[in-house]
């Protein structure tokens, strides 16, 4: 089992003295169910394990444990996601106990192993597919995905989903070696049947630190561009949905007005790793002081979700204590600073501005009409490198 922190250090490092402040609903879990994976991707943040070790899955017993503990305490989104999920031997059987219980699921998969069978059970139970897809072609695809047929088998994947009345979302890890591809892959998910494409900029998270080392990532004008005029302009051409994973300030008020603004569900949030441990998302595998607790322990999710001083620090400073830029947008309690874990990524601090949005007003480029008055200095070094 990996070592992790210990509740009690964590807590020794969170400790606040302001008043207490209500416990949300644990509304969500991104259940990370197994660290085993059958492609070798080199942006992945989790990089998880390839070989053929039985580590790590994580017992269906204690998901269900987990899974019981929560419903209490206001359960009704479940994420399964890794890895690859369709590894864990009772993946079948946690889509079914989830399902039985009325909870609203999603899967994140690479679509490599979605053959009639899981199809026809995921069109019973599951809310919402993901697959990803990071190129129109098979030599772009496998270029970041790191195995051979991994293409051709992604793209079957998707046809049985449709075939069973699944239409599933594509999400498309952008960098300069695929870029130039992205129409493409919104035309082929549009001939196929997705029923939209999510665009994912790769940070200098994991595994992706070499290709940021490289400089194989984009740079914050080529992602502006795709969320400005690429996203708006391929949606347009091919009728379906696609959106740019970025924050809000890269889009005009009447686009805002369109389409919403998109938050993570932080505050109502915990994660399970592949080990068992508990913490916020994906990003505890390479920051062990997010790490709260772990399952395959005895950690009690109730315990943890209501008294551990890491949450109680962000219930009492999310949103409105987050610095530089986001602490003077209008928009901030809407999309609450946005992904913390970049904000943690770039640096170093759960109450940091959203990367982008600081950069942009670094830049004299954030809309100023957005502002409700004059932001805070911060002058955090941006650590581009991860």
């Amino acid at each position: 089992m990996r070592p992790t922190p210990s509740s009690r250090h964590v807590a020794d490092n969170h400790r606040d003295d302001r008043p207490e402040v209500p416990i949300p609903n644990l509304s969500h879990y991104y259940l990370y169910i197994t660290d085993r994976c059958n492609l070798r991707c080199r942006h992945c943040w989790v990089a998880p394990t390839w070989d053929e070790r039985p580590e790590w899955f994580i017992p269906a017993a204690a998901l269900e444990t987990a899974i019981e503990e929560a419903i209490p305490l206001g359960l009704s989104n479940v994420k399964f996601t890794g890895g690859e999920p369709l590894l864990h031997p009772e993946f079948a059987h946690l889509v079914r106990y989830c399902a039985e219980r009325k909870l609203r699921l999603a899967l994140e998969t690479n679509g490599m192993l979605v053959d009639e069978g899981m199809a026809s059970l995921l069109a019973t139970t599951v809310t919402s597919v993901s697959v990803s897809l990071d190129g129109a072609c098979s030599k772009t695809h496998e270029a970041l995905r790191g195995v051979r047929g991994a293409f051709r088998r992604a793209l079957r994947g998707v046809e049985t989903l449709v075939e069973h009345g699944v239409h599933p979302e594509l999400i498309f890890a952008v960098h300069r070696g695929n870029v130039h591809e992205l129409e493409g892959v919104v035309r082929l998910g549009a001939a196929m049947g997705a029923r939209g494409l999510k665009v994912n900029y790769i940070t200098s998270m994991g595994r992706a630190a070499e290709m940021g080392a490289k400089d194989e990532l984009l740079t914050l004008d080529e992602v502006a561009h795709l969320r400005r005029v690429a996203g708006p302009e391929l949606s347009e051409r091919y009728g379906i949905a696609v959106l740019v994973d970025v924050p809000c300030s890269l889009d005009t008020l009447k686009r805002v007005g369109e389409t919403g603004i998109g938050c993570c569900p932080f505050l109502g949030l915990l994660s399970i790793l592949g080990g068992g441990e508990i913490c916020w998302c994906g990003f505890g595998y390479a920051r062990g002081d997010w790490v709260m607790g772990n399952i395959l322990q005895g950690d009690s999710i109730r315990q943890v979700w209501e008294h551990h001083p890491l949450l109680t620090h962000a219930r009492q400073h999310i949103p409105q204590d987050i610095t530089g830029v986001c602490g003077a947008c209008a928009f901030l309690k809407r999309c609450v600073g946005k992904c913390r874990a970049l904000a943690m990524q770039a640096y170093g601090d759960l109450l940091a501005p959203d990367p982008i949005c600081q950069e942009l007003y670094n830049r004299g480029a954030f809309p100023v009409t957005r502002l409700i008055r004059e932001p805070e200095p911060y002058d955090a070094e941006f650590r581009r490198d991860g």
